[in-house]
């Protein structure tokens, strides 16, 4: 079976670490994959351990573009869109010019309502992958998926990270990009109202949010944003605890560093950590955004060894790779039968 990865570009984020996650533990496990990129020259291509194509698309509407996606995708069995408008391109390529491959659509975003329109129509996926349960209802209900080709597949990430010594700094710690949907003005508040330092690490992906920022940070030194850090992991002793007030996640693929790490963390209960692990971690994770909830659960974190080792059992259990790639194994022989 030959198994064809694409997505548009290797930018630091969430979906991309996935993607690169999963295709190299696909080849790990001996799958002969390969990936399909929009275009190249980003962070995260020097972490993959296969092969690269570069479609080097600057027109989306290019037809020429469109063909030779064709031509590549037609050269293997399955076809594993990671995110929306990648899958739609490559359904249009297949609608225009054919090919017998199986596409799936691998959904990396939160659900809501209404229906996107690349999800509609001729976009409408055939076979859907979702990161956690609320999507794969939304996706049989809404965009009326087939259950047998609606399949749940866990994010995870490389069991590579040493469990840290956490700071004694008392500092706290946030990632993500910077985007209104992260909340990151909730998490500045929080850390005054501790009276702890702040440092966010991500990339700006809105401006006019960042800006927003810069005017509640306000010129003091109590908050950090921090941009281009591609390995997180060098950064978790620095800090004492960590926070992600995201207010929708379908992961979020940070939690599980921080559980294989050993970082204390308090989240808001959103997406598929949470609703995994929330009866066994109550402690980590917010049901509000009543900030005196954030408050409580900060000031009674658990910085012990036993807490550690508790945090690291929890990803082994439901997210090793070695579990989601056997998943995504069992998915490929389903669609591909």
């Amino acid at each position: 079976m030959k198994v064809l990865h694409v997505i548009d570009r290797l930018a630091v984020g969430g979906a991309e670490r996935v993607f690169v996650s999963l295709v190299n533990n696909l080849r790990n496990a001996g799958v002969a994959v390969k990936v399909l990129l929009f275009e190249t020259g980003h962070q995260l291509e020097g972490e993959l351990a296969a092969d690269m194509i570069d479609l080097k698309r600057s027109n989306k509407y290019n037809l020429i573009t469109l063909y030779k996606a064709y031509k590549i995708c037609s050269r293997y069995d399955i076809v594993h869109a990671h995110l929306r408008h990648v899958h739609a391109y490559i359904k249009l390529s297949q609608v225009l010019f054919g090919g017998t491959y199986k596409l799936i659509l691998h959904d990396h975003s939160g659900v809501s309502g209404e229906v996107p329109f690349r999800l509609k129509g001729l976009f409408k996926p055939a076979f859907y992958i979702g990161v956690y349960k609320q999507q794969l209802v939304w996706a049989i209900e809404k965009l009326h998926v087939g259950k047998p080709h609606a399949f749940l597949l866990n994010n995870t990430v490389a069991n590579t990270i040493n469990m840290v010594a956490n700071s004694p700094s008392g500092s706290m710690m946030m990632v993500g990009n910077i985007r209104r949907v992260k909340n990151i003005e909730f998490a500045i508040a929080l850390a005054r109202q501790l009276n702890k330092k702040l440092t966010v690490y991500g990339n700006v992906l809105d401006n006019d949010y960042y800006s927003e920022l810069l005017n509640v940070i306000g010129g003091k030194d109590d908050v950090e944003i921090v941009q281009g850090v591609t390995d997180l992991s060098k950064v978790y002793s620095k800090h004492s605890i960590a926070i992600h007030t995201s207010k929708q996640e379908t992961g979020p693929l940070v939690l599980l560093e921080y559980m294989l790490a050993g970082v204390f963390f308090v989240a808001f209960k959103t997406g598929d950590v949470a609703d995994t692990l929330y009866n066994e971690l109550k402690d980590c994770f917010a049901d509000s955004f009543e900030i005196d909830e954030w408050v409580n659960k900060v000031n009674q974190f658990n910085d012990s060894q036993e807490q550690k080792e508790k945090l690291r059992e929890l990803y082994l259990k439901y997210y090793s790779p070695e579990q989601v790639t056997d998943k995504c194994l069992q998915i490929y022989k389903s669609v591909h039968s």
